[in-house]
């Protein structure tokens, strides 16, 4: 007998998909519910992982304060010179690195940082204009 031709077994495909759906949409149900738990977790952890990393870059501040304390002291003791000459010199170093920093800093702006989505995404948006014209075959824009 065909299987076109039996009623009860075209109802039973139809009550197991359907039990089959309704236990993937639960199954769906509950891992939602496990991303839900999991990720107010994962945010406490992240709030702490904050804090922790506030509190050390505050301490690291003031270490690098008394470091650099300690070097003006003991540069002034080994040179005999007046400590405010050496820590003339700390902050020369000190804006020396600032002006290397700021100017790495600006020659940087001009690097495409995602040139390679940059060009997907270019050659997406010149696909979709030449098929919005009528056209079927992608338009080549050149860079510009």
């Amino acid at each position: 007998m065909a299987p076109e031709s039996n009623p009860g077994l075209s109802q039973g495909l139809l009550i197991d998909a359907t039990r089959l759906l309704g236990s993937f949409l639960r199954h769906l149900e509950a891992l939602s519910g496990l991303v839900g738990v999991e990720s107010r977790e994962a945010g406490q952890r992240a709030a702490k992982f904050v804090v922790a990393l506030i509190a050390a870059a505050f301490f690291a501040v003031f270490a690098y304060i008394f470091a650099l304390l300690f070097i003006v002291s003991v540069l002034a003791l080994v040179l005999r010179v007046w400590w405010v000459w050496t820590t003339l010199g700390i902050c020369v170093l000190h804006v020396l690195a600032v002006l290397g920093c700021a100017f790495y800093a600006r020659n940087q702006t001009g690097v495409k940082w995602f040139p390679a989505t940059s060009e997907a995404i270019r050659r997406d948006i010149a696909a979709l204009q030449g098929t919005a014209h009528g056209s079927a075959v992608p338009v080549v824009v050149p860079k510009s």
